[in-house]
């Protein structure tokens, strides 16, 4: 009926419908009440001081 490659093709359908089904469905059901609470940085229970980004240097750390 179907080649090896058919095959392969007809599961990657599924695999891919599958996956936007669950991402979509996810994205319908998911609860959307943003507060203020959730947008700020949580670190431990401890407020933060200062700036919370970081400038991390990869190279020093590869080179280590």
């Amino acid at each position: 009926m179907f080649s090896d490659y058919g095959q392969v093709f007809v599961f990657l359908i599924f695999a891919i419908g599958f996956v936007a089904i669950a991402l979509i469905s996810a994205k319908i059901v998911s609860p959307k009440r943003p507060t203020k609470g959730k947008y700020t940085t949580y670190e431990c229970g401890e407020d933060t001081v200062g700036d919370t980004w970081l400038n991390l240097i990869f190279d020093f750390m590869l080179r280590h």
